[in-house]
């Protein structure tokens, strides 16, 4: 008999709300980001289990920093609930979770255009919908073939427009992953919803001679030289970086060549004293200087949303405060908070010490509830 899977056991078990968040200042934010795409058979078997589990999922050293794994969610809902269960089960506070790919392998760029008409991708997100709502998993990445190309943006604004609640779409293209170098989108949502696209920065992935995609030593250096949020903040102060789950490195002394991790190393077999998957990750993390924080991919994007549209964030926020305010009638204190709240908002877009003034406030009235 065929086991039933409550629907609890498919929740996203740590969401990331806003009024977590502090104003960032002199953080540059990252998030590392591991995935194979929509392989569904690697999930069901040695990314939790199996001879190479410890690279992966069963690495017993997994929730030491946030990080962030990418999963073919709509296909483990539909053809093993129980794995998906599983995962999220076993999840650490710092494990975070985002839909690779969608439903299946395609690219939303090439399938909208080839189909010729908007109503494909309407289909699509459509079907991403039931699954977002089911496992609370707000967050897409795309692999594009040209992820900034008409094509590309023409399908994130149809999945923007249709899914309500959408945090971002991570980004890549297929040759380069990091083609983006970092740069940052922006498309309408659902009830004037400003909702990112965040591509690609940089990549460990091993020998292939481009710069952005490169050894954990590399990419944590690279990382170390980009700019922190300060009283203004940049696209350049955010990153997206993602692991290439197949590639191998091999522990380096510090000041050792940046390509020393990846020199002589054998792609295509195991190795003794090689590693890949969730290690080489950690190999970057501790590389990472004091102004460089590594983050889930929620948090990133809810830093990226908060920093860039300060107004279009803060005023969603004031909104869901009110919302809650108004079924358990506002005492005086929470009422006079959220005059000045409103007061500060229209200043917000232009000037930071109000946003952070703003934050403060609304962080202050969740809190209270």
């Amino acid at each position: 008999m065929a086991e039933s899977i409550p629907v609890n056991r498919l929740r996203q078990p740590h969401p990331l709300h806003w009024s977590a968040l502090d104003w960032g200042d002199g953080i540059h934010h990252v998030n590392f980001t591991l995935s194979d795409g929509d392989n569904v058979q690697w999930m069901m078997c040695n990314f939790t289990g199996g001879s190479e589990a410890p690279s992966y999922y069963g690495n017993p050293k997994r929730g030491r920093f946030p990080f962030t794994w990418g999963l073919p969610v709509t296909s483990l809902c539909q053809l093993s609930p129980r794995t998906l269960a599983e995962i999220l089960a076993k999840a650490t506070a710092n494990d975070d979770f985002i839909q690779f790919n969608g439903a299946g392998y395609f690219y939303p760029d090439l399938y909208g255009k080839a189909h010729g008409t908007a109503k494909a991708l309407e289909l699509q997100a459509e079907r991403l919908q039931a699954y977002m709502d089911l496992t609370g998993i707000r967050i897409l990445a795309f692999n594009f073939q040209d992820w900034d190309g008409p094509e590309a943006r023409a399908a994130c604004e149809m999945f923007a427009s249709k899914l309500p609640g959408l945090l971002g779409i991570l980004a890549f293209q297929y040759s380069a992953y990091s083609a983006g170098n970092g740069a940052i989108e922006w498309v309408k949502g659902v009830g004037g919803d400003e909702v990112p696209i965040v591509s690609c920065r940089l990549c460990i992935w091993a020998q292939t001679g481009r710069p952005r995609d490169t050894t954990p030593a590399h990419v944590a250096a690279q990382l170390n030289r980009l700019p922190v949020a300060r009283e203004k903040a940049s696209d350049d102060c955010f990153s997206w970086v993602m692991a290439h789950a197949w590639s191998r490195f091999r522990p380096a002394e510090r000041g050792a060549p940046l390509d020393a991790e990846e020199r002589d190393v054998a792609q295509d077999e195991e190795v003794p004293g090689t590693a890949r998957g969730y290690d080489p990750v950690l190999w970057a993390v501790e590389r990472l200087g004091p102004a460089v924080k590594p983050v889930t991919a929620q948090e990133l994007l809810l830093r990226v949303r908060l920093r860039l549209r300060p107004h279009a964030t803060l005023s969603r926020c004031l909104a869901e405060v009110e919302a809650a305010e108004d079924v358990e009638k506002p005492s005086r204190v929470s009422a006079s908070k959220i005059a000045e709240a409103r007061t500060l908002l229209p200043q917000t877009s232009r000037d930071p010490a109000s946003a952070r003034q703003c934050l403060d406030l609304l962080k202050g009235l969740h809190r209270d509830r």
